[in-house]
C-alpha cells in the first residue's frame, strides 16, 4: 500500500514533464527495490526448517545460531532445533491433490475460492487497474490526483483494519464492510469507481 501511495505521487509530479522523462522516470523506478532485492538475497541465511528437510543437519544447526545469535541464549537455540527436528519427523510428507476436495479441506477450498471470487465480483481489480483511465473518460478530475486519493483512502483503510482487527478480531470485522456497501444507497454511475473503495 505504502509503495503505491509512493508510485502514485512519483506519477502525479511526473505528469506534468513535457518529453520522455513523464513515464522514464516512474517506470525506472520500479526496478529500485527488486535491484536491491536481488543484489542482498546472497546474504540472507538458508532457512534452518529447509536445510533439514534436506539432512543437513549441522548446516541447519549452523544456521539456526546465526539466526537466534545474541537474542537467544545456546539452550533455547538448542530446544528450538530440536523442536524444528520433532515437527518435521511429524509432517505429512506431501499429499494428494484431490484431498483438497475431501473432509475438512474442501470446506478451507471453498472459502479461499469464495473470498477470491467476490474479491473480483465488487470490481476491485477495475478500480485498481482502470480507474485513472475512466476518470479520465469522464473528464472532471484529474487522474493522477483520483489515483493519488485512492491510494491514500486504500492505505488508511488497511491500516486502520489491521487495528481493528488486532483489537476485535477477523470474525467481528469481516463482516462489517460488505453490509456497509449493499445498504448503502444507489449512487450515480460516475461514482461506481468510488464504490469499489
Amino acid at each position: 500500500m505504502l509503495g503505491g501511495f509512493v508510485i502514485n505521487s512519483i506519477c502525479l509530479r511526473t505528469s506534468t514533464l513535457p518529453d520522455d522523462r513523464a513515464w522514464r522516470i516512474p517506470v525506472g523506478l520500479f526496478y529500485i527495490i527488486p535491484s536491491i532485492i536481488i543484489a542482498l538475497i546472497f546474504f540472507v541465511p538458508e532457512s534452518p526448517r529447509w536445510l533439514l528437510r534436506m539432512n543437513r543437519i549441522e548446516d541447519a544447526r549452523k544456521s539456526l545460531q546465526r539466526i537466534r545469535a545474541g537474542v537467544f541464549t545456546d539452550e533455547e537455540i538448542d530446544a528450538e532445533f530440536q523442536d524444528l527436528r520433532r515437527g518435521l519427523e511429524k509432517e505429512v510428507e506431501k499429499g494428494k491433490f484431490i484431498e483438497l476436495f475431501q473432509g475438512l479441506n474442501l470446506k478451507r477450498t471453498a472459502i479461499v475460492v469464495g473470498v477470491n471470487f467476490f474479491q473480483q465480483v465488487t470490481g476491485q481489480a477495475f478500480s485498481s487497474q482502470y480507474g485513472s483511465i475512466y476518470v479520465k473518460s469522464l473528464g472532471t478530475v484529474n487522474p493522477f490526483k483520483f489515483s493519488l486519493i485512492t491510494s491514500g483512502i486504500g492505505m488508511a483503510t488497511m491500516i486502520f483494519m489491521l487495528l481493528l482487527t488486532d483489537k476485535f478480531g477477523r470474525r467481528y470485522t469481516f463482516p462489517c464492510f460488505p453490509w456497509r456497501k449493499a445498504l448503502s444507497p444507489p449512487l450515480p454511475p460516475s461514482s461506481l469507481v468510488l464504490l469499489t473503495w
